[in-house]
């Protein structure tokens, strides 16, 4: 057992406090006030202020690092009591620094503000009988790989299969167990994945590259408590894309959640009676069958793929498979139901779990710190990297799979990437009308702002970041970048540029940073 805000909870077997907390459905997340509601999207909460608590009073704890004990007593590290008051009653994005501009009363407001929400705390020093160990901050370390490749999904492990090099780093945001289910999900046949990393042959897994100087880039590893300063030859970008939630209304209800999310937190199936899977677009066999791992899907609705796809999803997940699209999820507190169009016909489902997967938006933050040439994509609706055609960027730079586009088969494009071969394009996807619902959930900022935005001259992304806070919060608008610009075009009828993306691309802890030796990676002493 253990309590939160003075209630007793059961305790999940191995758990950590996010997983606990959020098994039980308990309020680990942002508080949407246009909505009055909780939104928990696991992917980013780690990195938002409601992912920090207070463990048996000890604050500034990460939820997701601290493993959960017996008897635990825990409480959220920010209450929001004036935040409640005021915000309720603001447009998106509010922001009370935005209201008082006077030297003399902003330092007074500040710390008002930050005491009665109970910002941050004072850090403490752990007591020894808290039963709560302490971040481990390492030094800093300098690697010189001939070749780097940023991203282990399919099209990462193509050019890894392809290269005959020895001395390869490969760097993933995944911890490696899922790595390696990926790569067994595949079905490879020329090469066992037991055999991609030997020798010189280097996998940082749980591992976020984080910012880039020239082309060096730096890299925060398994929690942010250690820093790599990487110097390659040269650089594959094999960083895909991301699930992102479609446009309808209720797609911020807890309960609904990416492909991505589940395959990485699988937890947040448990329990589920109703789940439901729901494919923009058709995705690799492999992913799929990770996603049916971590629960069985009874019923499956796909928007668009060919007779032989759907086949081929009925068979492996021997499940209902419908054509059409989910247009609402209901629910207050969790997703309770969801209105399905199919066949020109509507209909209600009951449903406690809704994940959705096949709409993509590009990794496109590491491309933009490297000063790459970037070119629109009519497949995504935003700036991807501009290559030479045949995967190459820059003299020492290449990016391939659904970085560019959404490849049918990234493997294939990574291994023709690693050879130098020439790019296959992918056909135009057709437009699809967006509609209301959450863009931004890390600022609140919805489908009815950006039309709000475009109707009364916010017609540049500065304007649009500084009335919304749109791309601002701590996803960085890794999960807001394609439904905006989408959205935003479809009511101007102009394409917009990509805002300008500072590092880092995540939160990174202070104390890792310190700890990097500016000596060592000017070209002093290595490791």
């Amino acid at each position: 057992m253990f309590d939160f805000r003075r209630k007793k909870y059961n305790t999940v077997e191995d758990a950590t406090v996010a997983e606990a907390l959020l098994q039980n459905k308990l309020p680990l997340g942002n508080y949407s006030f246009r909505l009055h509601s909780w939104r928990n999207e696991p992917h980013m909460l780690k990195e938002t202020p409601s992912a920090w608590v207070t463990v048996n009073g000890v604050p500034n704890l990460n939820a997701f690092r601290i493993k959960l004990r017996d008897g635990m007593h825990i409480e959220p590290q920010s209450k929001r009591r004036l935040s409640f008051l005021i915000a309720r009653h603001s447009r998106a994005g509010f922001y009370y620094r935005h209201f008082y501009y006077i030297n003399s009363i902003r330092h007074f407001f500040l710390n008002f503000i930050r005491k009665i929400n109970d910002y941050g705390g004072n850090a403490a020093s752990i007591p020894e009988d808290a039963g709560i160990s302490e971040l481990d901050f390492k030094s800093s370390e300098v690697l010189r790989p001939r070749t780097f490749v940023i991203g282990a999904g399919r099209a990462g492990i193509g050019v890894l299969s392809a290269l005959e090099d020895e001395d390869v780093l490969v760097a993933d945001v995944l911890p490696e167990e899922i790595i390696k289910r990926r790569i067994e999900a595949m079905s490879l046949e020329d090469f066992q994945s037991n055999n991609l990393f030997h020798g010189s042959r280097k996998l940082l897994a749980d591992t976020t590259v984080f910012a880039a100087e020239g082309e060096h880039l730096f890299a925060a590893v398994c929690g942010y408590n250690k820093i790599y300063f990487i110097k390659p030859e040269r650089t594959f970008l094999c960083t895909g894309a991301e699930d992102i939630k479609p446009l309808f209304p209720g797609n911020g209800i807890p309960g609904v959640i990416s492909g991505q999310t589940l395959i990485r937190y699988p937890f947040l199936a448990k329990g589920a009676s109703y789940p439901l899977l729901y494919l923009e677009n058709s995705i690799p066999l492999s992913t799929l069958k990770m996603l049916s791992d971590a629960v069985h899907f009874s019923t499956v609705v796909v928007r668009r793929a060919d007779d032989k796809y759907i086949s081929e999803v009925r068979e492996m997940l021997n499940a209902e498979v419908l054509r059409g699209n989910v247009s609402s999820a209901f629910g207050a507190r969790h997703v309770e139901t969801v209105k399905i169009q199919s066949e020109g016909k509507s209909s209600y489902m009951r449903c406690d779990l809704l994940v959705i997967s096949g709409r993509k938006q590009p990794r496109i933050e590491l491309a933009s710190l490297l000063k790459l040439k970037m070119s629109y994509s009519t497949h995504y609706s935003m700036p991807v990297p501009q290559t030479d055609g045949r995967y190459r960027c820059s003299e020492t730079i290449h990016a391939c799979g659904s970085l560019l586009s959404p490849s049918p088969d990234a493997l294939l494009q990574g291994i023709a990437a690693a050879e130098g071969r020439e790019e296959e394009h992918s056909e135009s996807m057709e437009k699809v009308e967006t509609g209301s619902g959450m863009i931004c959930f890390c600022m609140d900022v919805d489908a009815e702002d950006i039309e709000y935005m475009a109707e009364n001259g916010y017609s540049t992304l500065n304007r649009m970041k500084r009335f919304s806070g749109l791309f601002m919060g701590p996803c960085q608008g890794a999960r807001c970048f394609r439904n905006a610009f989408e959205k935003f075009e479809e009511c101007t009828g102009k394409e917009i540029d990509m805002p300008t993306i500072r590092p880092p691309v995540v939160p990174v802890f202070i104390g890792a940073l310190a700890l990097a030796d500016l000596e060592e990676v000017s070209g002093g002493k290595e490791h």
